[in-house]
């Protein structure tokens, strides 16, 4: 029963190479300013390279943030943090995914 976990497994259209899933959690490490950091391709990338199969992303801001929840983020040491709120963030975006297809996992 254990080896099915190994076996790939198709979703609607999605091929994903085997049935390991890291689910979404809050601590995807960001960079300044929401664009991906090095440390969170890194992070992700080792979770690929471990063998997960499919990867959800942690979490993710999609409007921009005001001044007001930009100072609490800061009081609350949560500064860092990944948007997808403007197409400046789509290069960081690119090279997170092809680190991951690198090992052939999926993002989500």
């Amino acid at each position: 029963m254990l080896s099915k976990v190994w076996e790939p497994i198709t979703i609607n259209t999605l091929q994903i190479k085997n049935r390991i899933g890291l689910p979404s959690m809050v601590n995807m490490p960001g960079g300044e300013d929401g664009f991906i950091s090095d440390a969170t391709i890194r992070w992700y990338e080792l979770r690929a390279a471990g063998g997960a199969g499919l990867i959800m992303t942690g979490a993710v801001v999609v409007t921009p943030p005001t001044e007001e929840a930009l100072k609490r983020r800061k009081q609350m040491n949560f500064n860092k943090w990944v948007g997808v709120t403007d197409d400046k963030y789509i290069p960081g975006w690119q090279k997170l995914v092809a680190a991951m297809h690198k090992h052939g996992a999926k993002l989500g």
